[in-house]
Parts: C-alpha cells; structure tokens; sequence
C-alpha cells in the first residue's frame, strides 16, 4: 500500500502525518509526507492521498478527479474544527479564501475523514458518514528525553501558545496576579507571542519566541517547569480539541492545570491533572501544586506512566493501519 500526504505548516503535521508515517513505514507500508505541492507524479504513486489543509482549491480538484477517474482513494485529515471562531486572527483570512466552503465541500467528496476526538468526529459526520478517529499519540523517540529537574529556587509557572490563544490566556490574568501577590518565588514562563505576555505586565515575567516543532520537545523540557497551565474558553472550536497539551505536559513530567474545554472527557482531575472551571478554581489548583511539592511530583508520575502506556505511536499504529487498510479492500 502506498499512501502519500500534504500536510500543513503547523505543529499538528508532525503528530497527524509525520511521526505516525514513520511507525507505519516499520509495518511495511510506504508513507510518505510530501514536501512539494499536490502534484501528478505522486498522486499517481499513491493508492490513498491524505490532505490536511483543504484550501488548495486546484489541488482538491485533481485529487477529486484521480478518485472518480482512477479509483484513487482521498482523505482528509482535520485535527480542528473547520469554522473559526470570530474573533479569530484567521477568521478575515478564511472569508478572503472561502475556506469553509472549500474545506466543507473536501469532505462530503473524500472517502474517508480523520480526526482526533468522538466530539470532533460527531461534528464533521454532518459532512461525511466516514470519520475514524486516530486519537494524538507520541512518538518517544520524539518525546522521551531526559528529564531536567528546576534548580533556580523558583516556583516556574508555564504556559505556550500562539497569538490566537491570547483570549483563552486572559482565564488566568486575574488567578495568576492573586497568586504572584501572594507568592514571591514565583516565575512566570511564557513562550510565544509577547502580545501574550502583556497581559501579565508588572509581573516576574520570562518571555521566549517559540521554536520550530522540531526543536520542541527539548525546549519544553529546557524549560523546567514546575506547574504547566492549558487554559482554554468554552467555545464550539476549543470544545473540539484534543488532549495535546497534556500530552506535552506529562511526557516532560510536568504537573498541568486543564480548563474543562476538553479535558472533562478524559475524566483524569486530581489523578493525571488538575481542572479548574472558573478564576477561583484556578487560584486554588495552582496554589495547592506551589505548597505541596508531593502533589506535583506524585501527579506528574502518574500523567507520565499513562502517556508512556496508552499514548504512544508504538503501541497504537495498528489504528492507522486498520483505517487505510479498510480504504483498499
């Protein structure tokens, strides 16, 4: 079986197409990301072409093509909702583009959609009765480094994200400030955008620019951090995430605090994480790990064991395989 993909520009190309490739080249099966634009040469290799960001209107149309002409098997690969939320800095760029009419209209003609939660997936059924969902697993190869134990004599607080997280961040503003108040060997460690960073100004503030993926799991650990924060709002698009950033978090062996968004799912709050539902909550779960060193070392061991047992490519690749399989029987 040949399968080639187009993957897109963010991080999400490495845990959706690239790292999973390489366990599924192990297994005999030829995979390949590619790094040019959707083209004939290739397409024509491939028994299934997996597209991951469909607002190539030219080459969804060949793809489109190659499926009804030559029984070329098509399939999208979507880890976000496909509507924006509007107050998105991408949501001026996909009205220009047309993207949600694009993206939409790619998967009610693809033979099958991938994805990475039940809730996405019961979302983008509405376009397509073939949504398998291949949940986000690591490749330790990847990911599994030496741990870097925090010796500055500070309490290291972290979050990462790009600008289009600066409204889930401002859940934590007014917590954080109560607790630097509080709190004075507390260290703020934000990466990314300093737009970001602003909001916690006149703050013990340490501002990074993000890295290429490539380079992020050592940054992440670099970091050492003692407490990792994922806030996000509830809305309809933070509502289809996944469990990404705890994925992060606890392979690094870093105690995280969740919003509910996504993370009520997995029902793990005082065992692999802490969740916090409002700025009250917040505070209290972020000073419970700052006095109680147990409690951060005895839950990032635990959220550290799970990843290693049930989210790791190695042992999960047989889902890949089951799905792209099914396509060519």
């Amino acid at each position: 079986m040949n399968v080639i993909a187009w993957g897109n520009s963010s991080g999400s190309k490495y845990w959706r197409l690239i790292d999973p490739f390489k366990h599924l080249r192990k297994h005999g099966i030829k995979a390949i990301v590619s790094e040019q634009g959707i083209n004939q040469t290739e397409c024509n290799w491939a028994d299934i072409n997996i597209i991951q960001s469909c607002t190539d209107k030219n080459g969804i149309a060949y793809l489109y093509q190659l499926q009804q002409e030559n029984g070329k098997k098509m399939v999208i690969e979507c880890d976000d909702y496909f509507e924006v939320n509007p107050d998105s800095p991408f949501a001026y760029e996909h009205k220009i583009y047309d993207a949600k009419f694009v993206i939409t209209r790619s998967m009610q003609v693809a033979d099958m959609i991938t994805t990475t939660t039940n809730y996405l997936a019961e979302k983008l059924k509405k376009l397509n009765k073939n949504v398998v969902v291949l949940p986000n697993y690591i490749d330790t190869a990847r990911w599994d480094l030496n741990y870097l134990p925090n010796d500055t004599g500070k309490i290291r607080i972290g979050w990462a994200g790009s600008i289009t997280h600066v409204d889930d961040v401002k859940l934590i503003v007014n917590p954080i400030r109560r607790i630097c108040r509080e709190f004075k060997n507390v260290q703020l460690v934000m990466v990314g955008d300093p737009r970001v960073s602003a909001l916690f100004e006149g703050l013990p503030v340490e501002n990074m620019n993000g890295v290429p993926f490539e380079a992020w799991p050592s940054k992440l650990y670099s970091l050492r951090l003692d407490i990792g924060l994922a806030p996000l709002r509830d809305t309809l698009f933070n509502r289809c995430k996944s469990n990404i950033k705890w994925i992060e978090y606890s392979i690094a062996q870093i105690p995280g605090v969740y919003s509910p968004t996504v993370y009520d799912n997995y029902d793990f709050d005082g065992i692999y994480g802490q969740i916090a539902k409002n700025e009250e909550q917040w505070y209290r779960c972020i000073k419970n790990y700052i006095i109680c060193e147990n409690l951060r070392k005895d839950i990032a061991s635990r959220a550290r064991s799970a990843v290693l047992t049930g989210y790791t490519l190695k042992t999960n690749i047989h889902k890949w395989i089951k799905a792209y399989e099914g396509l060519t029987k």
